[in-house]
């Protein structure tokens, strides 16, 4: 599978390296990944990113609850 978002999630050496902010979707959508090493790096990064993940995951979750 050639997935962008996974090939620069693999770029990632340590959290000093960002995503731009444009990537959060992608990423967010990628935690419902059928493949588990998917869904974990996925999350690995977003926690990287951290506070400019924050709010799409609150809207994201927010939905999932509606």
């Amino acid at each position: 599978m050639n997935n962008p978002v996974i090939s620069l999630i693999n770029k990632i050496t340590d959290c000093t390296d960002d995503l731009p902010d444009k990537d959060i979707p992608s990423l967010i959508k990628q935690l419902r990944h059928s493949d588990g090493f998917v869904r974990m790096q996925a999350r690995e990064v977003l926690i990287c990113i951290g506070a400019p993940a924050v709010t799409d995951l609150i809207h994201t979750r927010s939905n999932a609850n509606s």
